[in-house]
């Protein structure tokens, strides 16, 4: 307890659709009334905690499942509400992803942000614009013309799901749609240096086969799916590999053609290596790895 407020556990993923649904999660509650407490996850880094589980009112996990789902689950009990869309996740816990006895959404077909406006307002109940656009960015589809713009804006204004903004970007406010302008304006100016930046990537990458497909290797820290699309939409490449160090371990990103029925399944690459994702956007970490021997495999 904190004040005397019930406690709300939100464990997310540490890219911007768990933030996003994290802050739709934490936006049902009145906060004169619930403390909320925002805590960020990453595969094979995870920092949960059964002390904390045992004294929340209720515990989220949104846009992620752990490594050791059926223990967090029994931890949790009727506390648990899940929403996650990842294919790695529902082929490896395929009994707790259609269990009836955990509230939540789960489905691969829309991003966690919008499952989990979904699962608070309805399917019925159109999601502000951010929500859409952080989830169309997220599913890789890009219906709407302003998604890319203003995604860039969104990455730079907003770190966590517990800022100021939310409050306008998830209301109805006056407030509302200048924000939302000004961070498609923003965004539109970054996608211009973001642009050149992509080409010197591609420039700085190598050559190799990754599993039997054509790929370019990448050091990169920023851009990651916008580089990897500016890789797979090339003839001569399959697949992108991005990685970066990441305090002691080596963080792989890959992505392919999601137009391509034929493309690699990068969530069955990535689960090779006990990382996830999505069939066309997944990652996986290394510690102490033989990266010559990787690019063999």
């Amino acid at each position: 307890m904190t004040d005397n407020k019930s406690m709300i556990l939100i464990y997310y993923h540490d890219d911007n659709d768990g933030l996003c649904s994290a802050a739709v999660a934490a936006n049902y509650y009145d906060r004169n009334e619930f403390a909320i407490k925002f805590i960020p996850i990453n595969y094979g880094k995870e920092s949960w905690s059964k002390e904390e589980i045992k004294v929340a009112e209720k515990v989220w996990l949104v846009d992620f499942a752990s490594d050791k789902m059926d223990e967090f689950v029994k931890v949790c009990g009727s506390k648990l509400i899940w929403i996650d869309h990842h294919k790695t996740a529902m082929e490896k816990f395929p009994d707790l992803w259609t269990s009836s006895d955990i509230p939540g959404i789960r489905s691969i077909e829309k991003a966690a942000c919008v499952l989990t406006w979904e699962f608070i307002h309805s399917e019925y109940v159109p999601p502000p614009a951010a929500v859409a656009y952080i989830g169309d960015k997220d599913m890789w589809r890009f219906e709407y013309v302003e998604t890319r713009a203003f995604s860039a804006g969104f990455s730079l204004m907003v770190k966590t799901p517990d800022d100021a903004v939310w409050d306008v970007l998830l209301s109805s406010s006056s407030e509302y749609g200048d924000t939302v302008s000004k961070m498609i304006s923003i965004g539109e100016l970054l996608l211009e240096s973001q642009s050149y930046k992509i080409q010197k990537a591609f420039e700085r990458g190598v050559d190799c086969i990754f599993h039997n497909w054509k790929a370019r290797l990448v050091n990169t820290t920023g851009s990651i799916s916008e580089l990897g699309e500016f890789i797979y939409k090339k003839p001569e490449y399959d697949i992108a590999i991005m990685w970066q160090a990441v305090e002691d371990m080596v963080v792989f990103s890959l992505r392919s053609d999601s137009g391509n029925p034929d493309s690699p399944d990068c969530s069955e690459i990535a689960r090779q290596y006990d990382g996830g994702g999505h069939k066309n956007a997944a990652g996986f970490q290394k510690k102490n790895m033989d990266f010559p021997g990787l690019l063999l495999c």
